[in-house]
């Protein structure tokens, strides 16, 4: 093999790693693109996933809106069931919190979607009263959440009607 040769093969194996090198990195670039959009796909996915979640709640929801029946009621909620699915959702916010712990929810689009409700939520002397104030043990998430989207926890109402209501429905006796 003559220095001809050599210098002919070194110039071919350059152009030849030149392109590899630049096909790899367009490869690479493609793939980060894909991957970026991809990621943007499972993140409205999962905004649309928790939507639909907090939507199995609306009943309660509802119930804590202005005009309400539990809105600012000193009485209401007052029926185990009505407690249960309160508790539930309360939860389900906490929960929320904990996702945002973990960078997997954004605040900001959090607080634009959802501190309404929570407000909603805290109109309620009753849930201010029996579960943030006097059980604030067990609320503790929601206490965090409250703190992270700048929402103050109205202080405990005093007199509030018992906790559960005494009359119970023909089924609950049966």
């Amino acid at each position: 093999m003559s220095l001809t040769d050599i210098e002919s093969w070194w110039g071919t194996t350059d152009k030849l790693t030149l392109f590899g090198t630049a096909a790899t990195f367009a490869a690479v670039l493609v793939a980060i693109w894909q991957l970026r959009d991809a990621n943007k796909t499972a993140v409205g996915q999962f905004w649309l996933t928790l939507r639909g979640v907090i939507t199995e709640y609306d009943d309660i929801h509802a119930n804590f809106r202005p005009r309400g029946r539990w809105h600012g009621s000193t009485t209401l909620p007052n029926q185990v069931n009505d407690w249960a699915r309160t508790e539930l959702y309360m939860g389900l916010l906490e929960y929320c919190n904990t996702l945002m712990d973990q960078d997997l929810l954004d605040r900001k689009h959090f607080c634009d979607w959802y501190a309404y409700r929570i407000r909603n939520l805290l109109s309620n002397p009753r849930v201010i009263t029996y579960k943030l104030h006097d059980n604030a043990e067990g609320w503790k998430e929601f206490h965090a959440l409250c703190k992270r989207l700048r929402i103050k926890i109205p202080e405990p109402t005093k007199g509030l009607a018992p906790f559960i209501s005494e009359d119970r429905s023909a089924s609950e006796v049966a």
